[in-house]
């Protein structure tokens, strides 16, 4: 029986709903519709004047009034311009240059991205001109590249997305030859067909992950910025969105969970916003896909997806990072009137009042929500996010402890983009520290890193990506298969213990055991964790039981296994039969793949009988003496 919430699914088809006036947060129903084009003759009759994209006049003024007398909107403000000034200390000049490990330009466009709108801001809300003469370089000087490098297509929709922001926001003080050097630069680098040759992957209507967002986006914003000379352009790109970003977004449904990863649920959710903001601030339209079933739990998600230490659950292809700053909760707590997003980000920005410079964007303070402490709620319980491809639980009993215990886990399909061979994989939290690991992404340059539509895609013979480096266990001497599958069953928070059950049995290769099953189930109590692993079968079954730390590592005699952070300290053990004790290897790999920074793989080799049987490991805060 599932605990997790379920929608109703509906048609994924959208209509592009036209508001009669141009609500900031425009709450749309789902009206299922045949799409319908945005005629070019309507979209110029219902754009608006420059600055249009994102920031609007009026809104600056909204923010104008509120600074004298809201104390944490002044200091997001004080703390974006000095981020400014810091862009003029470095005078950073962008040049033509393939970087590593992918040989792209994409570090220059997101760079891009963060300068200009960070410029763009501090000169529209202090007047001082060096910070539109350092802007104007930056745009002359992406234009003068030879292109945005389309065979990325990545790179070239960042690009546009950070030209047609520094070419609106700074419209009315770029002289005449400029504006038209820009509108040129976006037409041959981005917009049109020659520039798009090379996209063939991130086509939108071809793709169902985080290219797509980022595509329609970096497309759309880029043509609206210049909508009044390319209106054709606009309206184009306006259609292709509203008809394509269900082919990415309706992966999310029903409840959230994002295959690709936390770091890419993240990095879609900042480019739907910025799309579906400029659409609302150009034209007083809204692009009906937030209520495609999934969408709304999103941030959720990734709220969620934070644990006490401050890491995500970081499965699939995402490294091991801490929450960052996400301006995308204030957006969609405004769009959908959720007021514990907005108030997640605040704390957020709270507990960093020391590097605000670094992390504040005009993205908070364009979607700016104040915060309501009587409204505010930690969404850091026990949960459950399931997507057509991936189901992710985070089970903790002490929501509001930051000590608490605190374990993330995972199941669904393997053969997914950026998926790893990771099903029952498992983090756990504890002390305010992260104490069982993922490995996380390697290098995406590596020699055939996208391989994976067999068992012999070189893909899986990374430690990181098969699962030999996952928290999952070796039967028989197989790791789980390149299409293998986890299914999580059944979840249960209640009074009692938190759990849930994964059925594992298909995330390995058909063992030659008859009557073969295995399944996991993780649980939560007080001060503690558990993982137990059953197995049937009619045959014997050897194993190899395993999970990874970067803790300093010993074991006792009597098989406990200590794990010690600084003063800190958190207690395992594994109860198998027929088993010696644990043992401590220190995995390697292999340049150009990452460097695994000293984690420690703690596993123990023993060979169940035929019938049923199980191996449970405990992590307690308590010695366990």
């Amino acid at each position: 029986m599932k605990v997790y919430p379920s929608f109703p699914m509906k048609p994924l088809i959208v209509s592009l709903l036209l508001l009669t006036n141009s609500v900031f947060w425009a709450g749309v129903p789902w009206h299922p519709a045949q799409v319908q084009e945005l005629k070019t003759s309507e979209l110029i009759s219902r754009l608006h004047e420059h600055p249009r994209l994102l920031l609007t006049d009026g809104r600056l003024s909204e923010l104008r009034s509120l600074y004298p007398s809201d104390e944490r909107l002044r200091s997001y403000i004080d703390a974006l311009l000095e981020s400014a000034d810091g862009i003029l200390s470095e005078n950073w000049r962008p040049q033509y240059e393939l970087y590593p490990p992918q040989f792209t330009i994409l570090k220059s466009s997101r760079r891009m991205v963060k300068e200009i709108q960070t410029l763009g801001f501090a000169w529209r809300w202090t007047g001082k001109t060096h910070y539109l003469e350092s802007a104007q370089i930056k745009l002359i000087s992406v234009c003068d590249f030879p292109n945005w490098h389309s065979k990325h297509f990545l790179d070239t929709a960042e690009m546009a997305y950070a030209v047609g922001i520094g070419y609106d926001w700074f419209y009315w003080a770029l002289p005449e030859n400029q504006r038209h050097r820009i509108e040129e630069c976006l037409i041959a680098k981005a917009l049109d067909q020659d520039a798009q040759i090379n996209r063939v992957f991130s086509d939108p209507s071809k793709s169902s992950n985080n290219w797509n967002v980022v595509t329609n986006a970096g497309l759309v914003v880029g043509s609206l910025a210049i909508a009044e000379s390319y209106p054709d352009d606009a309206a184009r790109f306006l259609e292709q969105a509203q008809r394509t970003l269900p082919n990415c977004l309706k992966m999310s449904s029903p409840d959230g969970s994002w295959r690709e990863g936390v770091v890419y649920a993240k990095y879609l959710s900042t480019y739907l916003a910025r799309l579906l903001s400029s659409a609302e601030t150009s034209l007083g339209i809204n692009l009906d896909v937030t209520d495609i079933p999934g969408v709304k739990r999103i941030p959720e998600f990734i709220i969620s997806s934070v644990g006490p230490s401050g890491f995500t659950f970081n499965y699939a292809d995402a490294g091991t990072k801490r929450r960052g700053t996400l301006p995308f909760l204030f957006y969609f707590g405004g769009k959908y009137g959720i007021d514990s997003y907005s108030n997640d980000e605040h704390s957020f920005l709270d507990s960093k009042a020391e590097q605000l410079s670094r992390l504040v964007t005009p993205e908070h303070l364009i979607w700016y929500q104040e915060k309501n402490d009587q409204a505010d709620r930690s969404l850091r319980v026990s949960s459950v996010f399931e997507s057509s491809d991936v189901t992710v639980a985070f089970l903790t009993k002490e929501a509001q402890d930051k000590n608490a215990v605190w374990l993330a886990v995972k199941a669904g399909q393997t053969l997914i983009p950026h998926g790893q061979a990771d099903q029952g994989q498992f983090v756990i939290d504890a002390l305010g520290e992260r104490w069982v690991i993922d490995l996380g992404a390697d290098n995406y340059g590596l020699p055939g890193y996208w391989d994976s539509d067999s068992s012999t895609g070189k893909r899986w013979s990374y430690l990181r990506l098969g699962s030999a480096g996952h928290n999952v266990p070796t039967l028989a001497g197989y790791h789980q298969a390149f299409d293998g599958k986890g299914v999580m069953e059944n979840c249960s928070f209640s009074n009692g213990p938190h759990f849930c059950e994964i059925d594992l049995t298909h995330a390995y290769p058909r063992l030659n055991i008859n009557n073969f099953a295995y399944r996991r189930r993780v649980e939560v109590g007080d001060n503690k964790a558990s993982v137990v692993d059953c197995f049937e079968g009619d045959g014997s079954l050897p194993i190899v039981w395993k999970f990874y730390t970067d803790a300093d590592v010993s074991v006792r005699s009597d098989g406990i296994i200590v794990l010690t952070k600084g003063a800190k300290t958190f207690y395992a053990r594994i109860f198998a039969p027929n088993a010696g004790l644990p043992r401590i290897d220190l995995p390697e790999s292999n340049p150009p793949e990452f460097s695994l920074n000293g984690a420690k793989r703690i596993s123990l080799d023993t060979v169940l009988e035929a019938g049923n049987n199980c191996i449970t490991t405990v992590y307690t805060l308590n010695s366990m003496n």
